[in-house]
């Protein structure tokens, strides 16, 4: 699975044609568009961490390290590595505030120097460095994976039965019964029933709404699932969810509750 599952990758790291000038050029990061949510959809940070730059820099200025890149936030993880989300719409965060991995920070745009609404994902391991440490990028893809692996191993997740009892609590669900059934592969998860249960996730989650979209990136961004596509295929009749999917998905949410 990769760490960029939610989206898709227009333009990789390293050496390219500039589709601003068509000139040869190192691309100092990856370009990455969001799979669901349309236009200007929420951006989340990759890893937890301090915002050390939440601005875009004006016109005419020079030597800060982000000119070109619009709008940008700038994260300094506990490695003192720089990870920077460009071209922005909007920044959801600020100067000094402690971000956590999954947060939306902002919302995907195309400010400075763009062809097209998508985020510039850029990591500089000299995070505390001049300019916020440019010139110190580094292959985003490899340097999360080995973020990843450095990170704790998290504790084992709820028993299906527990998820079920603390779900039906919470309002989530009205039937634990269908849903162990459901998991078991005992019954086949109806599509309906599936949408109201992503919404019903969602509002626990803090996010209330009735686009099953949304409910499904709110899911994502909190990291109750990786495939919001597949979610949306069940839901749509498209796809029948495999049973230890939907075990997964409500262990998964029960533990992020």
């Amino acid at each position: 699975m990769s760490v960029f599952d939610a989206y898709r990758i227009t333009s990789p790291y390293g050496p390219r044609t500039s589709p601003i000038t068509g000139k040869p050029e190192k691309h100092t990061g990856i370009d990455l568009v969001k799979k669901i949510g349309g236009p200007n959809a929420p951006i989340e940070a990759f890893v937890a961490g301090k915002v050390t730059w939440a601005k875009e820099v004006p016109a005419g200025v020079s030597g800060t390290g982000f000119g070109g890149f619009g709008l940008v936030v700038g994260i300094l993880d506990k490695y003192g590595a720089l990870h920077m989300y460009a071209h922005l719409h909007d920044a959801l965060v600020k100067l000094g505030e402690q971000v956590k991995a999954g947060q939306v920070i902002g919302h995907q745009g195309r400010t400075g120097k763009s062809t097209g609404e998508h985020l510039h994902y850029e990591v500089r391991r000299k995070g505390t460095a001049p300019c916020g440490g440019y010139g110190s990028d580094t292959e985003p893809t490899e340097y999360l994976v080995d973020y990843f692996n450095k990170e704790p191993k998290q504790a084992p997740a709820m028993t299906l039965e527990a998820s079920l009892q603390k779900l039906a609590s919470l309002g989530v669900m009205k039937s634990p019964d269908y849903w162990r059934n459901v998991a078991a592969g005992q019954e086949e998860a109806n599509p309906a029933y599936l949408a109201t249960l992503y919404k019903n996730m969602a509002k626990a989650l803090g996010r209330p709404t009735d686009c099953l979209e949304t409910a499904l990136a709110v899911m994502q961004a909190k990291g109750v699932i990786n495939s919001p596509q597949y979610w949306a295929n069940a839901a749509n009749s498209q796809k029948k969810p495999e049973p230890k999917y939907v075990a997964q998905l409500l262990i998964n949410l029960a533990t992020k509750l």
